[in-house]
């Protein structure tokens, strides 16, 4: 039953220290990106998903006003991000017990499910204007962008089978 008690132990420190370290990355993040026009521009980079296709200027105002029609919303949901991980980062300073740190960190998983839906909401939005042309590139472009997490998530389990 001790060795059982030790493991657990172990097992509670080694999350609360990686949910620590995560909360402190994400802080150092979203101080870099500022608070709200550059944190959304960050979340919601349309440029990069853009990139290369070659748009005309026509679809390049339309982007523009899709991103202006959704600016408002870009906003709240990349202060209600920063708000939520200020949240979580002094619950986990303050030594917080374990239901303070779940609500923090429940604020910080909605915040970013808000986040994923504006953007993939956005996301449909523009892809709409694409010619085939275009929408077949970008899908293609995802497709490696996708090999490419897969193949790096791949060496890393490699690494730390080694390590």
């Amino acid at each position: 039953m001790r060795r059982y008690q030790k493991a657990l132990a172990a097992i509670s420190l080694a999350v609360l220290l990686t949910v620590s370290a995560v909360a402190v990355a994400n802080a150092q993040n979203l101080k870099r990106l500022g608070q709200g026009g550059a944190a959304a521009k960050g979340m919601f980079n349309a440029r990069m998903f853009l990139r290369g296709l070659n748009l005309t200027d026509q679809q390049k105002e339309q982007v523009k006003n899709i991103l202006s029609n959704h600016k408002p919303e870009m906003k709240a949901v990349a202060q209600e991000s920063l708000q939520a991980r200020r949240g979580l980062r002094e619950a986990l300073a303050g030594e917080a017990d374990q239901a303070a740190l779940k609500a923090a960190y429940d604020k910080v998983s909605t915040a970013g499910w808000n986040a994923l839906m504006l953007r993939n909401q956005i996301g449909s939005e523009l892809r709409q204007i694409l010619t085939p042309e275009q929408q077949e590139l970008l899908q293609k472009r995802q497709q490696n962008l996708k090999k490419l997490g897969q193949k790096i998530n791949q060496n890393r389990r490699i690494k730390k089978l080694f390590t």
